[in-house]
């Protein structure tokens, strides 16, 4: 009687035990997903005793807050959840018991909270590399703020990764360790999800060529260097890039919470993006550092020197010289630029002429008459200087020619949407005026004639930026052309909107 009173009762501890184990239907148990404690095979340390002959794993003893709570020769965590206060934080210990005695003990912090989904597939590598992934289900009522990391009793960090590399430095080779992670809510931290995993001294290495960036960049360009990571060593490697500024500002636009991995003689070409937005006539330096989960770090210098930017300066130096029958321009190449010069532009009179001389020569002059002359550079980016104005009036007596500042102003100049146009004239001289504005191109875009001249010295007019049909003329450089008989003189507008 005796005995079948023993025997029913350690039935109903057993069916207590296996309803404690799978009342959450969201965590049905699975030993080959919840076996947390695994055979060591053979011990490989030694004994109090010192020997080194190899002995039997039997089992282990398992220790709660503490108290020794038995000895088993397998152990799921799920075993003891029925002593366990669901949002309580417990210390399991672990001793490995071999034929020769008791080995190493340990211990690691476990949350026990199955109201709240834990992160999922938590593992650990031999040489310290976590990874999980998030819970499932998601839990839509609930915001996910990231994940606690654990190794044995530490709280070590809290991440929004779904991947750790826990501190090599601090690791003792063939020692095991507990790593854990529990999924954070506003509400707090999940049941701990750990892995038991023995600490190698492995040997991933990390080569970097070349083993520094230097560019030249015009402003605002990207560009991408690539350089080819390697893994010569035995292991595999994990790492991480960051960077270190030496001058100001971030200029290197890679995602440095990438985790890369390289498997043991593997290679791989990585493409750093190098953007010179925002600056310009620069020099700017910087370090990619190579993080190495297991071994020393590569550093690559990095050089970005930003040329000025491409202004587009007009011919220097530019001067004429008159003789009895042509107007003799000359100039130089401008200075002060990146850029080069394709052609030269002349206009006489609106008229068009291109030259790659550092001269040019106009004939078929009228004596008396007021030329408006101007010369500019066009570029290899088909973008053209601004002009160098002459108002130069052939006047021939016996071989001299002389020049004449024209009596003509606008003011503003630049303008927005309107200017101001002063002159001089007597009511005799007005009678066949007019004024003219041209664009660069030469094509006039309106005419003022029938000016009304009073007795004051200086007259007005008003040009409001638009053309002869009322239209709003575009942004840009304009000259306004007096003309008066044979007398004739011009003025450069610049029109800004």
């Amino acid at each position: 009687m005796k005995r079948r009173f023993l025997i029913l009762t350690f039935i109903f501890i057993l069916s207590n035990l296996f309803s404690q184990i799978t009342d959450d239907s969201r965590r049905p148990f699975d030993p080959s997903e919840n076996l947390l404690v695994k055979s060591l095979d053979y011990a490989i340390r030694d004994t109090s005793t010192g020997t080194d002959e190899n002995r039997e794993l039997l089992g282990y003893n398992i220790y709660l807050d503490g108290a020794f709570i038995g000895f088993f020769d397998e152990f799921f965590i799920e075993m003891l959840y029925y002593l366990l206060t669901p949002g309580q934080t417990y210390i399991f210990g672990v001793e490995a018991v071999y034929t020769g005695g008791a080995g190493l003990y340990f211990e690691f912090i476990f949350i026990y909270n199955p109201a709240l989904n834990s992160a999922e597939d938590f593992f650990v590598t031999d040489n310290g590399f976590a990874s999980w992934d998030p819970p499932v289900p998601a839990d839509d009522n609930r915001e996910l703020l990231g994940y606690n990391v654990y190794l044995n009793v530490d709280f070590i960090t809290f991440t929004t990764n779904e991947y750790y590399q826990y501190d090599t430095s601090g690791l003792v080779a063939g020692q095991p360790y507990v790593g854990g992670v529990t999924a954070v809510y506003d509400e707090g931290e999940s049941t701990s999800k750990i892995c038991f995993f023995l600490y190698l001294m492995t040997n991933p290495m990390i080569e970097v060529n070349p083993d520094e960036i230097s560019v030249t960049l015009e402003p605002d360009e990207l560009t991408y260097e690539e350089l080819t990571v390697s893994n010569p060593g035995s292991d595999v490697l994990f790492f991480e890039i960051d960077v270190n500024y030496l001058t100001d500002d971030s200029w290197i636009l890679i995602n440095t919470a990438l985790m890369y991995s390289l498997e043991a003689g593997e290679s791989s070409v990585l493409s750093i993006p190098i953007s010179s937005a925002g600056f310009e006539n620069v020099t700017k330096t910087a370090e990619l550092i190579f993080e190495n989960n297991a071994g020393p770090d590569v550093i690559i210098p990095v050089t970005m020197v930003v040329n000025p930017l491409p202004y587009h300066n007009p011919p220097s130096n530019a001067g004429y010289e008159l003789f009895s029958d042509h107007i003799h321009l000359f100039w130089e190449p401008p200075v002060n630029t990146t850029l080069n010069v394709i052609e030269y532009h002349i206009y006489v009179d609106g008229v068009m002429y291109t030259t790659t001389e550092l001269f040019f020569d106009i004939y078929n002059l009228i004596v008396g008459q007021v030329y408006d002359i101007a010369l500019t550079a066009l570029y290899e980016d088909q973008i053209e200087s601004d002009p160098i104005i002459f108002n130069i009036c052939f006047l021939r007596n016996d071989g001299i020619i002389n020049f004449e500042k024209p009596n003509l102003v606008n003011y503003p100049n630049p303008f927005n949407p309107s200017t101001t146009i002063s002159f001089s004239l007597t009511a005799k001289d007005a009678q066949d005026a007019k004024i003219e504005i041209f664009n660069l191109k030469g094509q006039k875009v309106k005419t003022f004639s029938n000016l009304q001249i009073t007795q004051s010295t200086n007259q007005k007019i008003v040009w409001n930026g638009k053309d002869e049909n009322g239209e709003p003329v575009a942004s840009g450089v304009y000259y306004c052309r007096m003309k008066c008989g044979e007398y004739q003189t011009s003025k450069k507008m610049v029109l800004l909107k």
